[in-house]
């Protein structure tokens, strides 16, 4: 700064390293880079907003994004690939009010396909979130429909009709649909990490996994990890998705719920007595997981330790709610043998 002088270049380059340095102190650096931006020209205000608001986006500081992605848009006004950046980061906060805004105004705009996958993407999280009946998703497909026929060689209204069909459990439809925006348009992320998911969901692990090439290394990190390590369950690699668990447990050692999934994995891998060490340690730290206690005892079945299992459901019964005791006593009664008792609790 001494040397050259309060360039906008030198502040891009200062934001640059703000956002390297990364830490608790990145949004006060790049807030401080703001000062005085207000008085200098039109093109350097537009450079500089263009830059700082895709470093608070990196940083997850949403809110100081869309400021300033709004500050571009009043320089740069008409500008539909802003606007919809708006609108992708209203979606993202949950701001259904930032989206209304965004969709008024790409309605104004010459375009008139942007604003209909847009609203299609808000009808289906208000549908999500409980907003509207899932009937609405009927609307977001046709609002897609048009948008393929004025644009034919579109991807997102495609892309957008996949989401929907996974919200519709069509998972065959989504797939369809997802594979059709990968022709004609680039693989995005969350899409890939649908796509996957509906192959997995409709018996094609092989697929689910090979879907995922389609993402970087980075990109492969958003994955869910329990969807890779179901993926890799269900086509033989057993080692690798065991690998991978006990890295997502080690983790989380202190999320009773994770020490639970893992131990599924465990027990599906033929490992129960491994599993039955995970289902005692999600129990250590949460006695009143009604999923840790039935899993325990199911295990400890299978294991060939009845009486033992038998001790561990009557600690269950100290530990667990009124409300979820007589599912668990049910369950673990029948596994029990014990078919009369399971009957009452039933």
């Amino acid at each position: 700064k001494e040397k050259f002088g309060d360039t906008t270049i030198n502040r891009i380059a200062r934001m640059r390293l703000a956002a390297a340095l990364g830490g608790d102190q990145v949004k006060q650096r790049l807030n401080k880079l703001e000062e005085g931006m207000t008085d200098r020209p039109p093109a350097d205000r537009a450079l500089f907003w263009s830059n700082i608001w895709l470093h608070y986006y990196k940083a997850a500081l949403r809110d100081d994004a869309r400021r300033s992605l709004k500050q571009l848009a009043q320089l740069q006004p008409n500008n539909l690939r802003i606007t919809t950046m708006l609108f992708d980061l209203a979606y993202e906060g949950k701001d259904d009010a930032g989206m209304q805004e965004a969709i008024a105004e790409l309605k104004q705009l010459a375009d008139n396909t942007e604003w209909k996958c847009c609203e299609a993407s808000r009808l289906l999280y208000l549908v999500a979130t409980g907003g509207k009946d899932k009937s609405v998703l009927q609307d977001a497909m046709r609002l897609c429909d048009e948008a393929k026929r004025a644009r034919p060689d579109w991807h997102k209204p495609l892309r957008v009709q996949g989401d929907i069909q996974m919200a519709m459990s069509d998972y065959a439809g989504a797939v369809a649909n997802y594979q059709k925006a990968f022709q004609i348009g680039p693989p995005q992320p969350a899409a890939v990490r649908k796509y996957s998911l509906a192959l997995s969901r409709l018996g094609r692990p092989d697929e689910a996994q090979r879907a995922l090439d389609m993402l970087s290394e980075e990109q492969r990190g958003s994955v869910l990890p329990e969807q890779q390590v179901a993926n890799l369950l269900r086509i033989g690699k057993t080692a690798e998705a065991l690998t991978l668990a006990k890295e997502i447990v080690d983790r989380q050692p202190s999320n009773p719920r994770t020490h639970v999934w893992y131990g599924q994995v465990l027990a599906n891998a033929k490992d129960t007595k491994a599993a039955e060490g995970e289902f005692r340690r999600a129990i250590e730290l949460a006695p009143q997981l009604s999923q840790a206690w039935l899993a325990l005892v199911v295990t400890m079945v299978i294991n060939g330790d009845k009486e033992a299992a038998e001790g561990e459901l009557r600690k269950a019964q100290l530990h667990l709610s009124q409300d979820e005791l007589p599912a668990v006593m049910a369950k673990s009664c029948e596994v029990l043998g014990r078919l009369g008792d399971a009957e009452e609790y039933y």
